[in-house]
C-alpha cells in the first residue's frame, strides 16, 4: 500500500507542480472569464493546506504557494473581489488562517468590519454552510457568538443521524459537516453515538460513490473516515486498497485527477475540469499515508 500511494502522490504533485501558476490569481484573473471558478481553485489550494496543518501536504511546492499568497495579498485582489460578495465569506476566512499559519501579512480590516455588520449572514444558507462559517471564524481567530452559526451544527448533527443520501448534495453536506465537527481529525468522536452513526454513512457514500466512478465524493469520504478515525488505526482497510487501487488505474497520464462529468464542464479548461478532484485525492491520499504509517511504524 505505501509504494501505491508513492506512486500517486509523486504523479500527483507533478501535475501541481506544473500547474502552479494556475493558482496564481495575480496571473489568471485578468484575463479569464470564468472569475469565480479561479478564485475557487486558489482558494481550494489553501483550504487543503489548513486542512493539514502543521503536516506540510504540498512539501516544496509550500514556498511557491506561499509567495503567491504574498502576492494576492500585496494587490488586495482577492479581498476586494470576496468582500464585495457576501457569499464569499467563508473563503476570506480561509485565506485569513492560511496567512496565520505561514505568518504571512495580511490586512484584515475590511473582513472584520464584515463580520461585525453581519452582513454575510443574510440570504439563504444551508445548515453545513452555517457550521462551515461557525469553524473558519473560529480557525481564523474571530471569536462570534452568532446564535444562528451554534444552532446549525444541532442541526447538522441530527441530519447525519437521521437523514442521508449517498450521492449529491447530501453526501457533499455530510462529508463537510465531518471535516468541521472534527476539526480536521484533531478532535476525535470515533466512539460517540454521532461517530458510529456517521461511519456507517461514510462507508456507503464512499463505496457507491466509487462503483459510480466518482472520485470526488469517494476521496472526500476517505477524508471524512480519516478525520474521524483520528489518524489511528480504525480504517476499512480492504476497502481503502480498493480505492486507491480504482484511483491508480483512473489517474490521468499527467498525474490529474478528472472531475465528474456534467454539462456544466463542456466549456472548461483542463485545468478547470481536473483541479478540484485533484486536490481532494491529494489530501485523501496523504490522508491514508499518514495513517497507515502510524499503523505500521
Amino acid at each position: 500500500m505505501a509504494e501505491l500511494t508513492k506512486l500517486l502522490t509523486d504523479s500527483m504533485d507533478h501535475w501541481l507542480e506544473q500547474n502552479i501558476d494556475q493558482f496564481d490569481l495575480t496571473k489568471t484573473l485578468a484575463t479569464s472569464t470564468y472569475k469565480s471558478g479561479i478564485v475557487k481553485s486558489f482558494i481550494e489550494l489553501l483550504y487543503m493546506d489548513n486542512m493539514f496543518y502543521p503536516s506540510n501536504i504540498f512539501g516544496e511546492l509550500t514556498r511557491k504557494i506561499e509567495k503567491i499568497v504574498k502576492k494576492t495579498n500585496a494587490h488586495y485582489i482577492l479581498q476586494d473581489i470576496l468582500i464585495d460578495n457576501r457569499e464569499y465569506i467563508a473563503a476570506l476566512l480561509i485565506l485569513v488562517e492560511y496567512c496565520q499559519n505561514h505568518h504571512l501579512p495580511i490586512q484584515t480590516t475590511k473582513i472584520q468590519q464584515l463580520i461585525k455588520s453581519g452582513q454575510f449572514l443574510l440570504g439563504r444558507r444551508v445548515p453545513y454552510r452555517l457550521l462551515e462559517i461557525k469553524y473558519q471564524l473560529k480557525k481564523a481567530g474571530f471569536q462570534e457568538n452568532v446564535s444562528i452559526l451554534n444552532t446549525a451544527e444541532q442541526v447538522v448533527i441530527s441530519n447525519i443521524d437521521e437523514n442521508w443520501n449517498s450521492n449529491g448534495e447530501d453526501a457533499y453536506a455530510i462529508t463537510h459537516s465531518i471535516f468541521y465537527l472534527t476539526d480536521m481529525g484533531r478532535k476525535n468522536i470515533w466512539q460517540s453515538s454521532l461517530g458510529r452513526r456517521a461511519r456507517l454513512v461514510l462507508g456507503a457514500i464512499a463505496t457507491n460513490n466509487l462503483f459510480q466512478n466518482n472520485l470526488d465524493i469517494a476521496g472526500e469520504s476517505f477524508l471524512s473516515l480519516i478525520f474521524l478515525a483520528n489518524f489511528k488505526t480504525y480504517m476499512p482497510w480492504t476497502v481503502v486498497r480498493m480505492f486507491l487501487d480504482h484511483a491508480y488505474k483512473n489517474q490521468l497520464s499527467n498525474g490529474a485527477f478528472a472531475g465528474p462529468d456534467s454539462p456544466e464542464g463542456a466549456n472548461l479548461s483542463d485545468f478547470e475540469k481536473c483541479y478540484h478532484t485533484t486536490l481532494v485525492m491529494k489530501g485523501a491520499v496523504y490522508g491514508i499515508q499518514q495513517t497507515y504509517a502510524k499503523r505500521y511504524h
